[in-house]
């Protein structure tokens, strides 16, 4: 539940700026859609200790630990999971050090079907760390940040 409040509040200050989506930096915005593909990739091999290394920084969370982790691996697997397949992701900075991803994937089963719902959407809130982009939360849904036009930042005051 905290995660889906942080990430809520998150949609809501983005909501707030100027009633438009915040201004996005190419190079950050490329920087979250690389590690959100990077996470598919890394999610992919079953390591929980390399995702935890690579993309999640949630100590305070079970996925945030290995421990916990382990445990969702263990039971994807017990329930036939195989591998996801990346559909498309995109991202949206908030400030210059965070962000929000939005990942459209299908979780595959060994015998070759498809772990329902077949198309999954799911949101990341991200912050940049020294060591670069990390998840520090996640949810299921899509983001309204997203829009077709760029947006404007509001005119500086004199």
């Amino acid at each position: 539940m905290k995660t889906i409040r942080s990430i809520a509040a998150a949609m809501a200050f983005a909501a707030v700026l100027g009633g438009a989506a915040p201004a996005q930096s190419t190079g950050g915005v490329a920087e979250i859609e690389a590690k959100m593909t990077e996470y598919i990739s890394v999610w992919n091999t079953h390591d929980a200790s390399q995702v935890l290394a690579k993309i999640y920084r949630m100590p305070d969370t079970a996925m945030g630990t290995l421990t916990g982790l382990q445990a969702n691996f263990d039971q994807l697997k017990k329930d036939g999971y195989d591998h996801s397949v990346l559909h498309g992701v995109r991202g949206c900075l908030i400030t210059p050090d965070t962000g929000l991803g939005e990942m459209r994937f299908t979780r595959l089963k060994t015998d070759g079907g498809f772990m329902p719902p077949e198309n999954r959407t799911s949101i990341y809130q991200l912050k940049k760390f020294p060591d670069g982009w990390r998840v520090t939360s996640f949810g299921a849904g899509p983001v309204n940040c997203f829009t077709t036009g760029a947006a404007t930042p509001p005119a500086k005051a004199n």
